[in-house]
């Protein structure tokens, strides 16, 4: 068996272009793992195999349903924005008196925009006054949290996106210097 790895996490305007040199090598199968990867090779194929771990891929329209996914997409769905809620709900009462939070999400992300609304729904719920803020990219982690300092956020949620995994020792890093609390998950250490 021969495994042709290609990663463009980092680089998502690269991932239409990886996703057709991979077909043009015709591979067997295409295992995407995030929804970024996932709906680019989506657009490129509809005949490979493409084993996803995505954030609702029903939503994001890869596939049809979870238990009868059809077409070339299968896979694994995240609880990406179904937990979105939860850690503004973890987060109120480890910082008393909290009220004004900034999400910190990447926009490029088609399965981040369901954990903004559902952010906005809890924060609305928790009495929450939410800042929405944008991380294009890995070199905007310090300009988003310099932006929610300046809104006076009192505390920051990353929301998850393969943009910022394995970033936890920088977040965390700038996220001391300015002494704001910050919820943050990665699948990569």
């Amino acid at each position: 068996m021969l495994i042709e790895y290609r990663d463009a996490s980092k680089a998502p305007d690269r991932l239409d272009g990886v996703a057709a040199e991979s077909i043009a090598l015709k591979v067997d199968a295409i295992v995407a793992n995030s929804s970024q990867t996932t709906g680019a090779a989506v657009n490129q194929t509809k005949t490979i195999p493409i084993v996803t771990l995505s954030t609702n891929p029903v939503g994001l329209g890869f596939v049809a349903s979870l238990a009868k996914p059809g077409g070339n997409v299968t896979g694994v769905s995240l609880p990406g924005p179904e937990v979105s809620g939860k850690r503004l709900q973890i987060l109120k009462p480890a910082i008393p008196g909290v009220s004004r939070v900034a999400v910190i999400w990447d926009p490029n992300d088609p399965a981040a925009h369901f954990s903004v609304e559902e952010s906005r729904t809890a924060a609305t719920a928790l009495g929450l006054n939410l800042q929405v803020l944008e991380g294009r990219n890995a070199d905007a982690i310090e300009s988003a949290l310099q932006a929610a300092m300046n809104a006076e956020a009192e505390a920051v949620v990353f929301l998850p996106t393969p943009l910022f995994d394995g970033l936890a020792e920088e977040i965390a890093g700038l996220a001391m210097q300015r002494r704001l609390p910050t919820l943050y998950f990665s699948m990569k250490p």
